[in-house]
């Protein structure tokens, strides 16, 4: 049995919990040999050499400093994310494709493509809770704006023409939505077909050349 100092007895028993030494041991030891490069110098330096180091050691400090307050100007960039600026654009509605009331409280324009798989998925999903929740109930007015991608979506110039052909009989929206259903093929046989499943009167289309 292994027998305690007097003095370490005294120490174990005022200390009720055991404590591991070793990580306080190894901080003091890198704390005391910091210490010491910081201040012990060989007997053969010289005043000047001492001097220098003390100014390397200043400037380190120094590029420190402005490395961290760097830091705290990014850090606090990233807090405080930038407003961007209000913009106010007026949009031009008249003469455009629009479903519910004209006094409606609120008037969404939409921006769309026909041939756009983005624009089709909220044909899709989006669109038809729109319909019944807001624009049949009188809360909203919508408004279809064209916005065919010629680079990504050759067709969909034909397509937008087509739906104002069907517009000229008031089947606009019939138009409008099967040429989403099939927003795949904008092929002029494929905008005839689609033309004669909602029964447009082909005598009277004064738009008729845009789908030949």
């Amino acid at each position: 049995m292994r027998r305690l100092s007097p003095k370490r007895d005294c120490i174990d028993r005022l200390t009720p919990w055991k404590i591991n030494r070793r990580p306080f041991q190894r901080a003091l030891s890198n704390i005391i040999a910091v210490i010491s490069s910081c201040i012990v110098v060989s007997s053969g330096n010289s005043q000047a050499g001492v001097e220098e180091e003390i100014a390397a050691l200043h400037k380190e400090m120094s590029d420190i400093r402005k490395d961290i307050g760097e830091i705290k100007l990014l850090l606090q960039r990233a807090a405080k994310p930038d407003t961007a600026a209000k913009v106010t654009t007026a949009v031009t509605i008249a003469s455009k494709p629009t479903l519910g009331r004209q006094d409606a409280p609120v008037t969404l324009v939409e921006f769309s493509d026909y041939q756009c798989p983005f624009c089709k998925r909220h044909f899709s999903a989006i669109y038809p809770i729109l319909k019944k929740d807001y624009i049949d109930t009188g809360k909203l007015r919508y408004v279809f704006r064209d916005f065919p991608i010629a680079g990504l979506h050759p067709q969909a110039k034909k397509a937008h023409e087509a739906a104002y052909c069907a517009g000229e009989q008031k089947r606009y929206w019939e138009m409008h939505d099967i040429l989403f259903e099939n927003s795949k093929d904008f092929s002029v046989p494929a905008l005839k077909k689609y033309a004669t499943k909602i029964a447009l009167k082909w005598g009277s289309i004064h738009y008729l050349p845009a789908i030949r």
